[in-house]
Formats: C-alpha cells, sequence, structure tokens
C-alpha cells in the first residue's frame, strides 16, 4: 500500500514532468526547480507528520515510563519501611534474647546454689540419720540395760517396811 506522501510526492513529479514537456529554456529550468521543491516541501511535511507522529509516541513512552518509575519508587519506599521494621524488629529481637540469656546466666547461676545447697542439705541429713541411728542403738542399749537392771531389782529380797507410827491425833477444844 502507497503511503499518502509518496504518493502525494509521485503525483507532484509526475504532474510537473509531464508540463515542463511543453514548456522550453528557463521555464523548463524553473518549473523544474519549483516541482523539485515542491516534492522536497511534500517529503519534508511526510516527514514532518511522521516526526510529530513518533514525538508523541515517544511522549507516551516518556508518560508511561515516569509512571512506572513513580509506581517502583512507591514500592521501593513500601519496601524500606519494610525493611526498617524488620530490623527494628531483629534489633528488638536480639535484645530480648540478650534479656533472656541473662536471666537464664542468673537462673543457671541460681540452680547452681540451689544444688550446692541440696547437696549440703542431704549431706546434713545423712549425717543426721546416722546420729539418730547412732541414738537409736544407745537407747535400744539403754532400755536393755534398764529392763536388765529391773530383772536384777525384782530379783533382790524385799526389804521389810518400817514401821512408822501413826501421828497423834489431837483434838482441838479440850
Amino acid at each position: 500500500m502507497v503511503k499518502k506522501g509518496t504518493a502525494v510526492v509521485v503525483f507532484s513529479l509526475f504532474a510537473c514532468a509531464v508540463f515542463l514537456m511543453g514548456c522550453q529554456g528557463k521555464e523548463r529550468e524553473a518549473l523544474l526547480k519549483a516541482a523539485k521543491a515542491e516534492a522536497a516541501l511534500a517529503k519534508a511535511q511526510v516527514d514532518l507528520t511522521k516526526a510529530e507522529k513518533q514525538i508523541e509516541s515517544l511522549k507516551q513512552e516518556l508518560q508511561a515510563a515516569k509512571e512506572d518509575r513513580d509506581q517502583t519508587q512507591g514500592e521501593i519506599e513500601k519496601m524500606k519501611a519494610e525493611r526498617d521494621k524488620a530490623v527494628a524488629l531483629v534489633e528488638s529481637n536480639k535484645m530480648e534474647v540478650k534479656r533472656l540469656n541473662a536471666q537464664l546466666t542468673d537462673q543457671t547461676t541460681k540452680v547452681a546454689a540451689l544444688d550446692s545447697q541440696v547437696s549440703q542439705l542431704q549431706r546434713a541429713a545423712e549425717t543426721q540419720k546416722q546420729t539418730i541411728d547412732q541414738q537409736q542403738a544407745t537407747i535400744v542399749q539403754q532400755q536393755a540395760t534398764i529392763q536388765q537392771l529391773q530383772k536384777t531389782i525384782e530379783g533382790l529380797p524385799k526389804a521389810p517396811e518400817p514401821n512408822v507410827p501413826e501421828p497423834n491425833t489431837v483434838s482441838v477444844g479440850q
């Protein structure tokens, strides 16, 4: 399909050529120059129209690129905000981990101290148990001794009971 601008140029050249066939010398040369100028002008108009269309297309592309840039910038800002929140959360978590580690260390120290106290109490309880066992053995021995002494006492003859006079009774008022 032939473009409109190209058709105009071809038609103009054809019309000039037909016209020039009838002219002579300088007129012919002037008409030829005029036809060439007209063809150049028509070509320039076609080129200008193409350039304007390209400029319009480029303006649209530029506008789309600006919109993409603005959208991308918005996404970047959103990502920066999310990153900043994540960094703050990481810092907060680091502080919490440090606090928990300190608490763990403190509790570990306390548990170790309590373990030491438990060991001491267990040793003291064992010592007391041994002392109680010794005391119970001593009590058993003393009870055996007491029983033996009671048997010995029971085996001894009984001593006569002393004769105790009865107290005088004095009546009051005589």
